[in-house]
């Protein structure tokens, strides 16, 4: 296997500290990260429901306000043009997803713009995001905020706004690390000074923490895990982004058949290693019976702060994403052993 360091993918800022210790805080306490550049896209208009649910996965017209999904944004073929969270604010659809694919996204929904009442903006400059991790995210936020303040979304993808101290505040609560976790975002000229006063309540973590806990907790980034190449259910995240029972949609053909036949041809799956290399994104996976047939490819992988192991992202053909299957992890004298984890739910 090859032990070269992994790809350098920041989804989040540096941050001075030991990550060692702040992910120990992450898993006992709370820590936070700075996410710039998330993509935020706002759709306004009447139509703005109706419009989204037929160019996503998940049901938006039965989304109530202060409610979230998760959803992919799919090509005629079922492929993934976008992994999207949408918020049902009281008078538009946010759309939160990672950072540069924002004019991909609006391209895309725009161009079957026709008789519909619906707008775009692109509100990507004009804010920022701090997340909030941890068991103790909840009250940290609200020494934060202090004040009244209404009352914190306790269920996965609620969410929030409010106006504080001058400016709007969004607040979405999001699990995706697999501990509980508070998407703050505002606007872009208040962050200095929200940053200043959450540093005096936890300590923010960088990049190394962020996707050691992305990558154990399952969690596909777009443009590194998945792309447009990849089929809705190939993500391993059917339960979560795709329902059923919702109608038409673009892609929804292709989406369904699978859902018929049971299955693709691979998923998503994370991969526990038996060493504390974490392998370059790319590198091969095998089947311990036989090490000349390919078993998928890392998509990518992180070192556990604390010495522990590391995890890696990857790609698993059907017959080997099992959980607790055995896949080897490179080829040669390099090889390391993998054990799969993370099947979905459904």
């Amino acid at each position: 296997m090859t032990t070269t360091n992994p790809v350098d993918v920041r989804h989040v800022s540096n941050a001075p500290g030991d990550p060692a210790t702040l992910l120990n805080l992450a898993r006992t306490g709370c820590v936070w990260f700075e996410m710039p550049g998330r993509t935020h896209i706002e759709l306004g208009g009447a139509d703005r429901a109706k419009f989204l649910h037929n160019f996503c996965t998940n049901d938006i017209k039965g989304l109530p306000t202060g409610n979230g999904c998760e959803a992919f944004i799919t090509s005629i073929q079922g492929k993934i043009l976008g992994h999207v969270f949408v918020y049902a604010d009281p008078d538009v659809l946010t759309l939160a997803s990672v950072s540069g694919c924002a004019e991909k996204l609006l391209r895309h929904l725009s161009r079957y713009q026709i008789t519909e009442e619906v707008t775009f903006q692109d509100r990507t400059a004009d804010w920022s995001s701090l997340f909030l991790v941890g068991p103790a995210a909840a009250s940290v936020l609200s020494q934060l905020l202090g004040g009244p303040i209404p009352v914190l979304p306790e269920a996965d993808l609620g969410n929030i706004v409010f106006a504080f101290e001058g400016s709007e505040v969004r607040i979405r609560r999001n699990d995706w690390l697999g501990l509980p976790g508070f998407e703050i975002t505002v606007n872009t000229a208040a962050t200095s000074d929200l940053v200043l006063r959450l540093r005096t309540f936890a300590p923010q973590a960088g990049n190394e923490v962020f996707e050691f806990l992305r990558i154990s907790a399952g969690f596909p980034w777009y443009g590194v895990d998945l792309s447009d190449a990849n089929l809705a259910q190939e993500a391993a995240r059917t339960g979560q982004t795709i329902s059923f029972r919702k109608g038409c949609y673009l892609g929804q053909e292709p989406i369904a058949r699978i859902d018929a036949m049971g299955h693709v041809n691979q998923e998503v799956r994370t991969l526990r290693l038996e060493t504390p290399l974490p392998p370059v994104p790319g590198t091969e996976l095998f089947p311990l019976a036989d090490p000349s047939k390919s078993a998928g490819r890392v998509t990518s992988s992180a070192a556990a702060p604390d010495g522990s192991g590391a995890v890696c992202l990857a790609l698993v053909r059907r017959g080997h994403e099992g959980h607790g299957k055995r896949l080897l992890v490179g080829s040669g004298a390099e090889a390391t052993a993998g054990v799969v984890l993370g099947i979905e739910s459904a």
